[in-house]
């Protein structure tokens, strides 16, 4: 079989040149790792069994893959900023909510979708965040892309290194612009 050629062209190779290679196979249900040494007239060949690094590293990915279809769609309006506050990933919702696309938001600047008032809060609550570890319901507004506003409270937490240093945040907004609207109206009708 495939594997069979494989493994005698390596072979080959190694005696020819002196060289060394790794070679993956399989037998059965376990996954090794051929290191195949070449020298004059010899080859070597050692078989490392790395099944459980292998299991494991297809649980990870299955792992992420399953985190960031829940993450995209959710249906709340989610994005996550790195250290520089840019946008690394956002939810489908936010991004649908907000009428953008993927592409026209990830490396932007978060506070770039932000309200002229909302702004200027912005850089304390940031601060905030950096230092408390989370935010907790804070009153924003959020620019969409055809100009309208749409009244939030906005939940985040940090992500911090081991050394302290906040590293990333996750956020989470929840849409109350109808909320804020009737609140108005009955502010207006009791005026």
């Amino acid at each position: 079989d495939k594997i069979n050629v494989e493994f005698v062209e390596n072979l080959q190779k190694s005696l020819e040149d002196g060289g060394s290679r790794r070679m993956p196979t399989r037998y059965g249900d376990r996954h090794f790792e051929l290191q195949i040494y070449g020298g004059k007239n010899q080859v070597s060949v050692i078989s490392n069994d790395v099944t459980d690094r292998i299991n494991l590293e297809t649980s990870l990915k299955e792992s992420k893959e399953m985190y960031e279809k829940l993450y995209h769609t959710t249906p709340a309006m989610m994005h996550s900023v790195n250290a520089d506050i840019e946008i690394i990933s956002v939810s489908d919702y936010w991004l649908e909510k907000m009428g953008y696309s993927k592409e026209e938001v990830i490396g932007q600047r978060s506070d770039q979708f932000l309200s002229t008032i909302s702004l200027e809060h912005s850089v304390d609550h940031i601060n905030e965040l950096k230092n408390a570890g989370f935010l907790k319901n804070i009153n924003y507004e959020l620019v969409r892309k055809d100009g309208t506003v749409i009244h939030v409270l906005l939940s985040a937490v940090a992500e911090f290194d081991r050394k302290g240093i906040f590293k990333r945040s996750l956020s989470v907004f929840t849409d109350i612009t109808a909320e804020k609207k009737a609140e108005n109206e009955v502010k207006r009708l009791n005026e």
